[in-house]
């Protein structure tokens, strides 16, 4: 499978258009039939001559081959050109047969001039998977280089992602019937999925933190429980007579709570009762399924969805950032990482729908909040590009490696660093994206890790304290 350069087809076609005589010359030794193939197939016909350093005994290296490359055409070495990118194959030993020649700056010089961070990551990870994504990030760059912003990013960064999390569900399909994909940030690999034709039948069903809370089980061990499930069901109606004072704070919360307990359970209950039947339409007959969500810690979702039907659940993770109790499978296990931010946040980011932030589900459809905040609703605008870039990737590589690819997450990783690096010296962009971190999508926080967040760090580990001793 080869491209052409598309800078080098430029300006073999506008020699053509001028009416030089055009010939070809490697020290490539491969038959000249297959290197006549390859070149009609990346758009280069036309050519008077393709001469072949196997075929002739001589070759650049030693300059030989410009003699008879000279005699052949029955033109003077000083009137014919040689361009190339070997200065002393193509420029020097061709000035030294009467020639004159000028070097061709390539694909991967023409990159490593402005992708120096890109360049650095491939030298300190010399693996057959950094190789692929740099060769694939500079062909792409070569041929698409004034792509949208957005568009670029995912198809840089969140590219590889999708693509290696969508043949790792699909590796790990064996023995089940049908595959679930939890909404927001399972919008992107069931996408992913589907284009690299995944064998099972798939769904995206609708669940939230919020869902979870409510719905999976009465965690009264949990201080933050009381003022969700309060501010849930006044919010959605379910149970619209929940007066502001409870919800002041989580003693209020709690207080409430216990003396309307057995009412507000009895809700809970019922509604947990129609997500059953929602849940259970979608999966149909089925007895085996997988459940696919992009990051997790407690695997809520997982548990709700087992819970609720009769099925046999496994779930299978982008990421997890944590141990569980239930039949799961990590694409990359942070449980031992100390700080997750920035990786977990542009997992999610790249991952997710354009859809605002669910609310509840009513009759088996989704109700989302309305009037999002402005981060919503930027996220919600440059979601198609980043999808379509994403996407877009997922086929290329495809197409350009015949499936045979799958990056290592860890790889991964530490290419994602290269565009956390680079945002930092970025006035806009990833940089200003901010991203809801707790249930209710209200708490936003940079989308990329930076030492004022430390202050918020100890505070999320000093309430993860106290919920569990207070």
């Amino acid at each position: 499978y080869s491209r052409p350069d598309l800078k080098a087809k430029e300006l073999f076609h506008e020699l053509q258009k001028k009416g030089k005589r055009i010939v070809l010359v490697s020290d490539m030794y491969l038959p000249s039939a297959l290197i006549a193939g390859i070149l009609r197939k990346c758009g280069f016909e036309g050519y008077e001559n393709l001469f072949l350093s196997n075929e002739l005994d001589a070759n650049k290296s030693s300059g030989r081959i410009y003699e008879i490359i000279s005699s052949g055409i029955n033109v003077d070495p000083g009137k014919i050109l040689m361009i190339g990118d070997n200065e002393r194959s193509d420029v020097t030993n061709a000035k030294s047969h009467g020639l004159k020649a000028m070097r061709w700056v390539p694909i991967r010089e023409r990159y490593a001039s402005c992708h120096k961070r890109e360049m650095r990551f491939y030298r300190r990870n010399r693996t057959a998977d950094s190789s692929m994504i740099v060769a694939t990030d500079m062909l792409l760059w070569s041929e698409h280089p004034d792509d949208d912003y957005w568009y670029g990013i995912a198809r840089r960064f969140g590219g590889p992602m999708a693509y290696s999390f969508a043949k790792f569900i699909i590796g790990h399909s064996d023995g089940f019937e049908k595959i679930l994909f939890i909404s927001r940030d399972g919008h992107v690999p069931m996408l992913a999925y589907r284009a690299l034709d995944g064998p099972l039948p798939c769904e995206y069903i609708y669940c939230s933190r919020m869902i979870t809370t409510v719905f999976g089980g009465l965690n009264t061990e949990d201080r933050d429980f009381f003022l969700t499930i309060l501010e849930y069901l006044k919010e959605t109606g379910r149970y619209a007579n929940i007066p502001d004072s409870a919800l002041k704070d989580f003693r209020s919360a709690r207080t409430y709570y216990s003396e309307h307990r057995s009412e507000l359970e009895g809700t809970c209950h019922q509604m947990k009762v129609q997500y059953s039947d929602y849940l259970r339409k979608i999966i149909g007959e089925s007895s085996k399924i997988l459940v696919i969500d992009t990051t997790t810690l407690k695997y809520s979702s997982q548990k709700l969805i087992t819970d609720c039907t009769e099925s046999y659940v496994k779930g299978i993770y982008y990421s997890v950032i944590g141990p569980g109790d239930v039949d799961y499978l990590p694409f990359r296990d942070r449980s031992s990482q100390m700080i997750t931010w920035s990786h977990v946040n542009l997992t999610e980011f790249f991952f997710s729908s354009d859809e605002p932030p669910l609310k509840d589900v009513s009759d088996g459809k989704p109700i989302f909040k309305v009037n999002p905040d402005e981060n919503e609703v930027l996220r919600e605008r440059i979601q198609p590009s980043l999808e379509k870039g994403q996407i877009d990737y997922v086929s290329f590589v495809d197409t350009m490696y015949g499936g045979s690819a799958a990056f290592d997450p860890v790889i991964i990783d530490r290419w994602l660093d290269v565009l956390v690096k680079n945002s930092k010296s970025e006035k806009d962009g990833i940089s200003e994206i901010e991203w809801g971190v707790d249930k209710r999508h209200s708490d936003n926080r940079p989308l990329i890790f930076g030492y004022t967040q430390i202050p918020f760090l100890m505070k999320q580990k000093a309430n993860d304290i106290i919920k569990k001793y207070f």
